[in-house]
């Protein structure tokens, strides 16, 4: 009970802190728009006086009780302005909801006030076509401002989050669809090729495949097909400000062209069906908006990050195996030269499938590093010369052990700082942390209420947080209970406490109980 009321007199003392301060804050404004008013009335008093200096003493004495008054009066209505200025103008109130065609609306969800307003939905709509406000902090093309379109029924529809995952999902349907094709031209090739385990037609092997995957491409080319126009006839001339679209565009115009024209095109018709995988890409920028891809957007997020460390990491590393296969390949072809025996041909032959070029040479040494590096250390040790043994054991422990090893470790740093920073990944983890918090005060709601009525009165509340294991498990979530009947006090409304009294009230507390930490450690 002592460590209670010691814990709350703590929270209230640094709130009455800060309310102080605040105050104090104020009372200086005040003051200072006081004296700004009574050096003026002061100025207008002496010209008064420099003017109407000549008259008698009892006009003299009016004047000086008639500037008093004035004053007192310039003192409340600088004071009255000042109040004034604190309020909004109802008239510039209700102007502007005329002008914008929005009410307000004040909603409880979940123990918190909220205030939603309508018309946002059409300006969320426009965001979800061009990215929000927040989104546009971050993107050097953005404009700042959304476009204003006339809306349909289509618009709504063709820039809604569902239809982008329908989409997305037959792009993945196909996507495997055209892995049977390929599978099935492999068979065909097997067989033509006479090979061991290939001995009948792909016909034979998959009966029908050929006309079911014909036909399949007719039903997927004419669903993008559709896609395309319901884009264009919804969005309009926004549909063609995005790249991605012009990409999609380009993609199902030429599967048409090569489907009504067969063979016209000098195109390879299998390109233009590859080239609709890297539609699969607007996954990326469809996981930015639904939150149930959260791990694969701090992969994308983290990679993106990381590619600034990637490319240097790999500039590093090709200079440095460049240096070491300009020297490898001079002393092999200086051995290859020098050893001009019939004996020497099938050691030479290898020599120079490894170092005869420059570019095998760059090949080999990466293939040191990070492959199979034995064999070549075993051919440069017994047909160059045996010192090469030292070369390359210093090479595997210097380049493939240490420097690899700073390159991963400097490559995660990165990675990670780069998902750390992240804005969209912050504000997710926050409202996961909220989310969560709210599950574990209704289960916590849920197992108290005995009576099922959405209540829970003292006796209850004081018995579910008597019991041990729910006082551990609110201690592992920043919230010491020692004290129930207190804690009651403190939620309840009207003698009882209802789910979203409990989420907000143990929200409150365990905010207070921050602010008393850093208050003690100050």
């Amino acid at each position: 009970m002592a460590a209670v009321t010691s814990w709350l007199e703590t929270a209230l003392r640094a709130e009455r802190e800060e309310l102080a301060v605040r105050h104090q804050e104020l009372l200086s404004e005040l003051q200072r728009l006081l004296k700004q008013a009574e050096l003026r009335m002061d100025e207008s008093g002496k010209n008064g006086e420099a003017e109407y200096g000549g008259q008698g003493g009892v006009q003299g004495e009016e004047e000086a009780n008639g500037q008093e008054e004035t004053e007192n009066i310039g003192a409340r209505e600088k004071d009255a302005e000042l109040h004034a200025a604190m309020l909004p103008d109802p008239e510039e109130c209700s102007r502007k909801r005329a002008t914008s065609g929005a009410e307000f609306h004040v909603v409880r969800v979940q123990g918190q006030t909220k205030v939603t307003r309508e018309g946002d939905e059409a300006t969320a709509r426009a965001a979800r076509a061009y990215g929000s406000h927040f989104e546009k902090m971050g993107s050097r093309s953005g404009s700042g401002n959304l476009r204003v379109v006339k809306e349909s029924r289509l618009y709504k529809f063709v820039t809604d989050p569902f239809f982008e995952s329908m989409i997305c999902a037959i792009i993945v349907v196909n996507t495997i669809i055209m892995s049977f094709e390929a599978q099935y031209a492999g068979l065909q090739l097997g067989y033509a090729l006479g090979m061991r385990t290939y001995t009948m037609p792909a016909d034979d092997v998959w009966p029908g495949a050929s006309t079911m995957l014909e036909g399949s491409e007719w039903v997927f080319g004419s669903i993008f097909l559709i896609e395309l126009i319901l884009r264009v006839a919804g969005m309009g001339y926004i549909f063609f400000c995005d790249l991605w679209n012009w990409f999609d565009s380009i993609t199902v115009l030429g599967w048409l062209v090569d489907t009504v024209i067969r063979g016209i095109l000098p195109i390879d018709p299998m390109l233009l069906r590859l080239a609709r995988l890297a539609r699969l890409l607007r996954l990326m920028r469809l996981v930015r908006k639904l939150k149930g891809f959260d791990a694969l957007y701090i992969l994308t997020t983290a990679l993106r990050g990381s590619v600034t460390v990637l490319l240097w990491s790999f500039l590093m590393l090709f200079l440095l195996q460049l240096i070491f296969a300009l020297f490898l390949q001079k002393v092999a072809q200086d051995t290859i030269v020098f050893q001009t025996d019939v004996s020497f041909k099938d050691a030479n032959e290898e020599l120079f499938l490894y170092f005869g070029t420059c570019s095998r040479a760059v090949l080999t040494m990466f293939e040191i590093t990070l492959g199979n590096w034995p064999p070549v250390a075993r051919l440069l040790q017994d047909h160059v010369h045996e010192a090469f043994c030292v070369f390359s054991i210093l090479h595997k422990i210097t380049v493939g052990y240490a420097l690899l090893a700073v390159i991963n470790g400097v490559f995660l740093k990165e990675t990670f700082s780069a998902a750390e920073n992240d804005d969209k990944i912050m504000m997710r983890n926050t409202e996961k942390k909220r989310n969560q918090h709210i599950k574990k005060m209704q289960s916590l709601f849920e197992a108290a209420d005995e009576t099922g009525d959405g209540l829970l009165d003292k006796e209850e509340f004081i018995q579910v947080m008597s019991d041990p294991e729910i006082v551990n498990w609110l201690a592992a979530m920043d919230l010491q209970i020692s004290d129930p009947n207190q804690l009651f006090e403190m939620v309840q409304h009207d003698g009882t406490i209802s789910a979203p009294q409990l989420v907000g009230g143990v929200s409150r507390l365990k905010g207070a109980a921050r602010s008393a930490g850093r208050t003690r450690r100050r």
